[in-house]
This record gives C-alpha cells, sequence and structure tokens, in this order.
C-alpha cells in the first residue's frame, strides 16, 4: 500500500478522517491510472475538495495526494492557491468529458436532497472514465454517532452548533443503495467500499474536541492525528463505516472498477501495527501530554502559594485593622482628642 504521508509527511498532521478519505482515493487512482492513461499524467478534478489548515491557511489536498497527476480543485471560497476553481458542483463550467476522473470528498451529504441527482449527473458528465466519491451515508449508527457528537460539541461550547452536522442533519443523509440504484438508472456501473469504521470515529472526534476545548493543545491533536494516520486508517475500513467510497463508471469505461477492487479490497484486510512505539506522533503526543501534566500541576502549585500569602496577607491587614481601632478607642486616644479641641478653641481668630 502506497500511503501519502512517505512522500509527503506534512500529511501525518491533518485530520485523520481527512487523511482517510484521500488515502481511499489515491490508492484506487494509482492502481487504475495505467489502464485509464498509459503513457501520461491523468487530468482530475475534486469537486468540493478546498479546506482550511487547523492552525491557519489553506490546502487543496487533492492535489497534495495525487502529486504525480494533473488536478483541479472546484469549490464555492475564495481562494488564490494553484489549480483552484470557484464554482458549484452542480453546475459546472466545463465541456462533456474534460477530465479523465473526477473525484469528491465528504461534499455529496452538503449537497440539498433534490439536487443530489443533478450533482451526480454533472460530476458524470465532465469525466472521461469515472467519479470516486466519499461521503457518510445514513446508516442509524452513523446517525446517531453524529446527533451524539453534535450534542457534546453543542454543551461544551454552551451553545455552538457545529455547522458540517447541522447541515448533515437538516439536509438528511444521504442513502447508499438509493445512490447506487439512482446510478443502475442512468447507466453507470457503481461499487462500494466502507471507510472510517463508525465506533473509531466517533471515538476520535471525542477525544479531539476534548483536547481542542478542555487542553486547548492543537499539538496534542495532531500528534494523535499522526498516530492514528499511521496505526488505525489503513484498518478502520469495516462495516458498520461512517463514509463509504463509492466507484461510478459509465457504461463502457468500467474495466478499471475491477483492478481498483482488488486494490481496495485487499486494504480492507491489512492487520493492525503491533509496534505502537515504533510510530510517529505517539512518543510525541506521551511526552507532550506529560509536559502538559507537568504544567498544569506547576501551575496549580503557583496558584495554591499565591492564595496562602493572600490569606495571610488578609489575616495581617485584619490584624493592622484591629489595632487601629483598640488605639483609637484608647485612653491616649482620647486624651490627644481633648488636647486637640482646646488647641482649637485657643488660637481661634478673633474679629
Amino acid at each position: 500500500m502506497s500511503h501519502a504521508y512517505f512522500e509527503n509527511p506534512a500529511l501525518l498532521s491533518i485530520p485523520f478522517d481527512q487523511y482517510e478519505r484521500y488515502q481511499m482515493i489515491r490508492e484506487a487512482i494509482l492502481a487504475a491510472a495505467p489502464l485509464i492513461a498509459p503513457n501520461r499524467p491523468l487530468k482530475v478534478l475534486d469537486v468540493g475538495g478546498y479546506a482550511q489548515l487547523r492552525r491557519g491557511g489553506e490546502i487543496l489536498l487533492a492535489r497534495a495526494f495525487l502529486p504525480m497527476h494533473e488536478v483541479y480543485v472546484l469549490d464555492q471560497p475564495a481562494c488564490q492557491l494553484e489549480g483552484y476553481i470557484q464554482g458549484d458542483g452542480r453546475r459546472l463550467q466545463f465541456a462533456d468529458q474534460s477530465f479523465d476522473l473526477v473525484i469528491s470528498c465528504d461534499a455529496y451529504e452538503h449537497v440539498p436532497a433534490a439536487d443530489r441527482q443533478d450533482f451526480w449527473q454533472e460530476l458524470l458528465r465532465v469525466t472521461r472514465a469515472g467519479v470516486l466519491l466519499t461521503a457518510p451515508f445514513a446508516h442509524p449508527q452513523v446517525v446517531a454517532c453524529e446527533q451524539f457528537l453534535f450534542d457534546y460539541i453543542y454543551r461544551e461550547t454552551n451553545g455552538f452548533e457545529q455547522r458540517q452536522l447541522r447541515e448533515h442533519a437538516a439536509y438528511g443523509l444521504p442513502d447508499l443503495t438509493a445512490t447506487q440504484a439512482m446510478l443502475d438508472t442512468l447507466g453507470v456501473e457503481s461499487r462500494a467500499y466502507p471507510g472510517g469504521q463508525v465506533e473509531l470515529w466517533l471515538g476520535m472526534m471525542l477525544v479531539k474536541h476534548y483536547l481542542l476545548l478542555r487542553v486547548h493543545s492543537f499539538d496534542l491533536e495532531e500528534y494523535l492525528d499522526a498516530y492514528y494516520i499511521q496505526r488505525l486508517v489503513a484498518t478502520e475500513r469495516r462495516e458498520p463505516a461512517y463514509r463509504h467510497l463509492v466507484l461510478a463508471a459509465p457504461a463502457g469505461s468500467a474495466a478499471w472498477l475491477t483492478i481498483a477492487d482488488a486494490v481496495l479490497t485487499q486494504a480492507m484486510h491489512t492487520p493492525t501495527p503491533t509496534t505502537p512505539d515504533e510510530i510517529v506522533g505517539w512518543r510525541a503526543m506521551q511526552q507532550h501530554y506529560t509536559w502538559l501534566h507537568q504544567q498544569h500541576t506547576a501551575q496549580a502549585a503557583y496558584i495554591a502559594t499565591l492564595e496562602q500569602t493572600l490569606q495571610q496577607k488578609n489575616q495581617h491587614i485584619a490584624q493592622l485593622e484591629q489595632l487601629v481601632q483598640r488605639i483609637a478607642n484608647g485612653r491616649v486616644m482620647r486624651l490627644l482628642n481633648l488636647l486637640n479641641g482646646i488647641n482649637s478653641r485657643t488660637h481661634t481668630p478673633r474679629g
């Protein structure tokens, strides 16, 4: 299996679920490319592939995962990165069969249900060989896990509604069986593969949001993503899955599906690595967590010292106030006040 982070280690720092879906597409395309275009790079369009980095900045992940091919990314936000085109996947401004392949990663579920067939027809119209599309599809466990995560974020942030999850609920997740049936009516052959086992997906999402909301650490989140990408991404392709990769090819162009199927099916049986200490990110995550724990312990001790000092100062102030009050009420003070009064009358100016 050719993992993208071997060629570009910076990809270890992206969110694990973004890596998982683009890695699946990368494997299928690398396997099918020699058949689709034997002597040249593929011309590929990624619809909905604009992404923002967690520390700021922008990235076009399809170009990072497929540097050996000619890749363009279309999405709606304004962006000045090379290879980017601003547009709407439902109304593509390209001629028929402008691209060898069209890909789309977790954009389909953000298309209103009434427009989803139009979306597919546009992707199929501008491709010569076919479409590779990932999305979360409606399944009781997927819906339940998304609702649980949405409620967790809402509670922990005192009312913030996560935009993507809110939109999933508003539009309704697409149905995989119905999607493939629709493709069949369009004369398109399709195959589907699981990606992101749903319990693993939910566990990772909860830990990542906990780190961001409670610990406020991008470093820990990145170490966690790096560890997961190397240790579990290749082994989580099983049911029930959070998302599925759908391969779709028009009639007469479906031979590459068999080649991609062999690679993707084999990847579904990849054994889990058993050497976590050798995984980049694992030791760093442990070390960073230890450092954070030490920092929190030191801060707690410092705050306790300050509170103790403040308490001692308050006690000292209270003692001084009592002393001042006793002096003010004492005989010497009364005598001084009497003398001051006599002295004031003695020196009163006469008219």
